[in-house]
């Protein structure tokens, strides 16, 4: 017998995988939401050879990220991994995502992550602007 696919369980082949799973892995199971809708503070995270994306946060809203260039390829995809990742961390449950960053940004990413610069950080009205940004 074929499964059903509306039974809850069943995963659709074809499913896309949303956002969401960013929202994840960027913090909110620590505190930490992947939306803004105000003002972010963001910072270029690049490798040797490009810009793979934006470690960004509000302090206002509770909200991290990072915003993977597209153009830059797979390595975009695999920092915006590993920079949620380190946004996620218990250890830094109870701080603030710019105090949760000033954490990271000297010690986190590499060769497969990239490095965020150090520069004091960009603004940008929303995550939206952002976002056009990272489309560059």
């Amino acid at each position: 017998m074929e499964a059903d696919p509306t039974h809850v369980g069943h995963r659709n082949k074809n499913a896309r995988i949303t956002d969401d799973v960013f929202g994840v892995l960027a913090g909110e199971k620590e505190g930490f939401t992947n939306k803004a809708e105000g003002e972010i503070s963001y910072v270029p995270v690049a490798d040797a050879n490009q810009i793979l994306g934006y470690l960004w946060w509000s302090d206002e809203e509770n909200a991290a990220g990072f915003r993977p260039r597209p153009a830059a390829g797979p390595p975009a995809f695999n920092a915006a991994s590993l920079w949620t990742e380190g946004l996620s961390k218990k250890e830094h449950k109870g701080l603030s995502p710019s105090q949760v960053v000033a954490e990271l940004i000297p010690h986190h990413g590499g060769s497969v992550a990239g490095r965020a610069h150090q520069d004091p950080p960009l603004q940008a009205a929303n995550l939206a602007v952002l976002t056009e940004i990272a489309q560059r």
